[in-house]
């Protein structure tokens, strides 16, 4: 799992939001600290995940368990692996087997199934033999296990892939959209990635073709904008298909926080909506935006900036 900025609570967390902690390593072992670099959780953990709605799962030894912002131990470590929260819901597994559990500790979906995935807009993705369909907040069916794979509900549409083809349905299992293609992306911004006659292009909610099918690869859009791939590289495009940020970097991500990354040669970088640096490309590896900070990777350490560019915790402090 990896490390992250915590996140505000939602539904079913605290209603006051957690302060902000990034993970730190230390001696070997995990805890976490302020950008400021002040250790507020002692790095005594094995392993830990994201904070997400006011809670951390970690690893002691080989079982996983979650603390809160202040340390305070949640839920023990009894499972053998743990999820971060969404929607006051965490995926927990024992024996291979899946299951959910409540903001407490309480468990609210025994782990009976092959496999399930966090909530999204109330439903999560669930495996049972071979197939899968989707459960509510008690373990119950909503659509049936009747599909080779699928993905989460986005806007109110989830992919699914029938073992043929990839198709898009609505909340009661019903298709949403008239076609089905070869391979997609799922929805954001009204809009999701399509593979048609051997290129990439988006589709809306209705099934119009948005942006035309004329990229190598396409990515899911985010702030107003998705990555795109020519054979000169990674650009952007907005929800019309311009051009805004023409294809040139080797790798880019997501625009978070009006900043994406993005590789040019062997650095990494932060791009702004007009393609231009807001900070030079200096490091290894460089991860998004979240709560104004990044994570970032030097000589194999971990490191966190803030928007200018600037270390608000060393790599030495945050390896």
């Amino acid at each position: 799992m990896v490390p992250a900025v915590t996140s505000p609570g939602c539904s079913g967390a605290p209603p006051k939001a957690p302060p902000v902690l990034v993970a730190v390593q230390r001696g070997g072992l995990w805890g976490f600290a302020t950008p400021q670099g002040q250790l507020a959780i002692p790095s005594r953990y094995d392993e830990v995940g994201d904070f997400s709605e006011g809670r951390a799962a970690v690893r002691s030894g080989d079982r996983w368990g979650f603390i809160d912002p202040a340390g305070q131990e949640i839920v023990a470590p009894v499972w053998d692996d743990a999820y971060a929260f969404a929607e006051g819901f965490a995926v927990v597994s024992r024996g291979g087997k899946y299951g959910a559990i409540a903001i407490d500790g309480t468990v609210r979906i025994s782990p009976v199934f092959k496999g399930l995935r966090s909530f999204n807009e109330g439903l999560a993705p669930a495996g049972s033999g071979e197939q899968w369909g989707f459960v509510d907040t008690t373990g119950a069916w909503v659509i049936r296990p009747t599909y080779y794979d699928v993905w989460h509900f986005n806007e109110g549409i989830a992919r699914v892939d029938t073992g043929e083809h990839m198709c898009f349905i609505n909340n009661t299992g019903t298709k949403a959209l008239p076609t089905c293609f070869d391979q997609a992306g799922d929805f954001h911004s009204d809009r999701a990635a399509v593979w048609v006659d051997g290129r990439w292009g988006f589709v809306d909610s209705s099934g119009r073709m948005a942006v035309p099918a004329a990229w190598q690869g396409a990515k899911p859009f985010s702030e107003g904008l998705a990555a795109v791939k020519s054979p000169k590289g990674w650009g952007f495009v907005d929800n019309n298909g311009q051009l805004v940020i023409p294809p040139r970097f080797s790798r880019v991500g997501p625009f978070q926080g009006g900043l994406a990354v993005a590789r040019e040669g062997d650095r990494t970088g932060y791009l702004d909506k007009r393609g231009k640096w807001a900070i030079r490309p200096r490091f290894d590896v460089g991860f998004g935006f979240e709560h104004d900070l990044a994570r970032v990777q030097i000589g194999g350490r971990h490191a966190w900036i803030d928007k200018k560019g600037n270390y608000v915790l060393m790599p030495e402090a945050a390896k």
